[in-house]
């Protein structure tokens, strides 16, 4: 379950350490952003990020150092001749959920007066003018109703705050999601599902994905073995070994013809090698030929393989789908599909709301 991340710190005063900026730009939210959260890109997880405090909110229109700063429960930090609230930096699907929320105050006072400030705080989802003094005089409704009237790229109450993301819409979108990896492709990019779930079937195995659910490709790793590459039978033309991280997704192994020498294997993201726990069953054909088919479901998480001779195991891949013993049915100790996958054609990107976010890296 999703945490909305909010930074709590009792009264936080300008950090004024010096920062090389790196913007990143915002645009209208498509339809996984309806929810009316504003959505902030990130990039690099090595980064520090953080949205621009507009001008609009200072009290002295001389610049950000006639300005005095102070807020409650967020972070701000200087760079230039601008201010920042500072947002965390989450390598993850953009998603529509808010990671961030703004749950204090910010006070600005006029460095040469300090009779002159305004507090701002949220009221429907952004920060406004709440209270505040002229030269010592308590500002009217009215006064503070035109400086809000006055406020030009108005800072959030929440933020939906993750990596570039690509939608997913159809069950052919993730056919090409899968079938357009390659070695130095997309590995690592987020993917997220839209209101229905989609299936892929390619070649001997179909991959399910949950409606709503975020993942990435990941690349696989070598299984921990001297000689895994030579054993990796190459002329095995199914389904490419698949890694991903993410929630629900399953995959479901289904090789015909096939019989008990076919060592089909698992691979795990850390390179350790599982049975599948495969199935033989067997079927007649209309000219009355027996053929065998091998299957079995599993979390979505591995790599398959098949391999050119039986090796030792880690045991049997976590999530395997129990299958019933049915006549001239056996269990199959290998396991899986094939070799390596890469990394994803471009679908729809999850575009994002209104509010300009810039990184702030040392």
């Amino acid at each position: 379950m999703k945490k909305v991340l909010a930074l709590v710190l009792a009264v936080v005063m300008v950090c004024t350490m010096a920062f090389a900026l790196t913007p990143v730009t915002a645009t209208t939210a498509t339809e996984l952003g309806t929810s009316g959260i504003a959505t902030l890109k990130e990039a690099d997880a090595s980064e520090t990020y953080g949205v621009k405090i507009d001008q609009s909110y200072y009290v002295n229109a001389a610049g950000v150092d006639k300005n005095v700063f102070t807020a409650s429960n967020v972070t701000l930090a200087k760079d230039g001749t601008d201010m920042y609230v500072v947002v965390p930096t989450l390598d993850k699907a953009l998603d529509g959920v808010a990671d961030f929320t703004f749950t204090g105050t910010l006070k600005v006072a006029d460095k040469e007066n300090a009779g002159t400030y305004v507090v701002y705080g949220i009221k429907n989802g952004v920060l406004v003018a709440i209270e505040g003094k002229d030269k010592g005089i308590t500002m009217s409704a009215a006064q503070l109703d035109t400086r809000n009237g006055n406020l030009n790229n108005m800072l959030q109450e929440k933020y939906d705050i993750g990596f570039e993301t690509y939608v997913l819409a159809s069950d052919s979108d993730l056919t090409d999601a899968i079938t357009g990896l390659t070695p130095d492709g997309k590995y690592d990019t987020w993917y997220i599902t839209g209101s229905k779930a989609l299936s892929a079937t390619i070649n001997d195995v179909t991959v399910k994905v949950p409606a709503k659910t975020a993942f990435k490709m990941k690349k696989p790793a070598n299984a921990v073995t001297t000689s895994f590459d030579a054993l990796v039978d190459k002329n095995y033309t199914g389904f490419h070994g698949l890694f991903v991280e993410g929630t629900g997704i399953t995959m479901s192994l289904n090789v015909t013809p096939a019989d008990n020498t076919m060592n089909l294997y698992a691979v795990d993201k850390n390179g350790k090698i599982y049975s599948l726990g495969t199935s033989l069953t067997e079927s007649k054909k209309v000219d009355g030929t027996i053929v065998g088919t091998l299957s079995a479901t599993f979390g979505g998480t591995y790599q398959i393989v098949k391999l050119n001779k039986a090796v030792d195991v880690n045991g049997t891949v976590p999530g395997v789908a129990s299958t019933p013993a049915t006549p001239g049915t056996t269990t199959n100790p290998g396991t899986g599909a094939n070799d390596v996958v890469g990394v994803a054609a471009a679908l729809a990107v999850v575009a994002l709301v209104s509010g300009a976010a810039i990184s702030l890296k040392k």
